[in-house]
């Protein structure tokens, strides 16, 4: 467990900022979150396990959309259990040109809600796999000691470059390579974590 404080302190040694100079408690806290923003979208880039959760949707017979989680960031899939099948995803494109679908065969997104075709008949369950959008928004000075970091610390490094970063462009400075030793961590770092996702076997029947 480690908390915004600690991260905070972190990306300081790299500002040489410790005696809190130049950078105020806030200032940091703000960079803070913009560095869990960019995380997000790039552990969904990498397809990471670890930052993935299962929602359960349950549908409403001939209704065909449910809201998706308030969390929700984007989606690694949607399943129907009842049939062991994935939803087909589709594009508005693909969406307009469906001309008749089984029931629960297809999906889309739109705003908040996920809409489907053909429209469920009945109640049941729908699992959704999907990349959360963490709440910062409660992150302030006074509270950083006890807010904790997202992922369970596993992205702190990464994020205390990026907000490094984002504090050298603020004052000026050449932060091109940085930037560039960055983009090699997340590489490194997100490539690590990628192969210990669990690797399933596609066969049916005996081996």
């Amino acid at each position: 467990m480690t908390f915004v404080s600690n991260l905070i302190d972190r990306t300081r040694l790299k500002l040489n900022d410790a005696a809190k100079s130049r950078w105020e408690d806030a200032d940091m806290v703000a960079m803070a979150q913009e560095a869990v923003e960019r995380v997000e979208l790039v552990l969904a880039k990498f397809d990471i396990e670890f930052a993935k959760e299962r929602a359960t949707l349950t549908t409403v017979a001939d209704q065909d959309y449910l809201p998706l989680p308030a969390d929700f960031l984007t989606d690694n899939g949607l399943y129907r259990p009842a049939t062991s099948t994935e939803l087909i995803k589709c594009n508005s494109d693909n969406w307009e040109r469906i001309i008749s679908a089984g029931e629960l065969s297809h999906w889309i997104i739109r705003g908040t809600n996920a809409y489907f075709k053909g429209t469920p008949r009945s109640a049941e369950d729908l699992y959704l796999y999907y990349y959360t959008k963490n709440d910062t928004g409660s992150w302030t000075a006074t509270t950083m000691s006890t807010d904790e970091t997202p992922w369970g610390g596993k992205c702190d490094s990464i994020m205390a470059w990026y907000m490094s970063i984002l504090a050298s462009n603020v004052d000026g400075a050449n932060w091109s390579a940085d930037q560039t030793l960055m983009r090699d961590l997340e590489n490194r770092v997100f490539e690590t974590y990628g192969t210990l996702g669990t690797v399933a076997d596609d066969s049916v029947g005996w081996l």
